[in-house]
């Protein structure tokens, strides 16, 4: 039985790219993340495959040592960065659950830079992870970024991937309640 339901706002993902060429830039949508870097290359290694649990843990060691740095400017500063991600809830998945303190609302993304460093990028990324788990930090929230990516690539939203072309300019937003869901409270017994 359903006990209650009403519409919650949350916010979505926007993210533009095109190059300056004056032609109209290409928009899409994120529920929850984007990325470029090496959760791209995961997002397209899972994407060509079958799925699975037992399927993606195994493409785990493929995915860190296909990664490869991307290059990029940010604020007219060039960054080499592992990965780069954008979220608007606090774990990557498909679904979430809306509580009384949630913050989906609020307008901002966490924006989460791994910069590169000399070591290979499939141990700098395990370390990350691990790190983050054991001390958790904050990641820098704010409600636009925008960058320029000579190279371009693949970059992922939500679990799928898109094409960026070379020499884009890139802008993430986040788009303040965009979506209005449905949340219900649901008695299972």
């Amino acid at each position: 039985d359903v006990l209650s339901a009403e519409p919650v706002p949350v916010d979505v993902l926007e993210v533009s790219f095109g190059s300056g060429n004056h032609d109209q830039p290409t928009t899409q949508f994120a529920l929850s993340y984007a990325a470029i870097g090496a959760l791209a290359t995961g997002a397209s290694l899972v994407n060509g495959r079958r799925r699975g649990m037992r399927a993606n843990l195994a493409l785990l060691p493929q995915t860190l040592l296909r990664a490869r740095p991307v290059s990029v400017v940010i604020g007219g500063k060039p960054a080499r960065v592992d990965s780069l991600s954008w979220h608007v809830i606090p774990t990557i998945a498909k679904f979430f659950r809306v509580t009384a303190n949630s913050r989906r609302a609020d307008g901002l993304m966490e924006v989460v830079l791994v910069p590169h460093r000399q070591w290979p990028t499939a141990l700098r990324m395990s370390w990350f992870g691990l790190r983050a788990l054991a001390w958790p930090v904050r990641p820098p929230r704010r409600a636009r970024m925008t960058f320029f990516w000579e190279q371009g690539g693949v970059a992922q939203l939500d679990g799928e991937t898109v094409e960026i072309p070379p020499g884009s300019d890139v802008t993430v937003r986040c788009v303040p309640a965009a979506l209005h869901l449905l949340c219900c409270d649901i008695d299972v017994s």
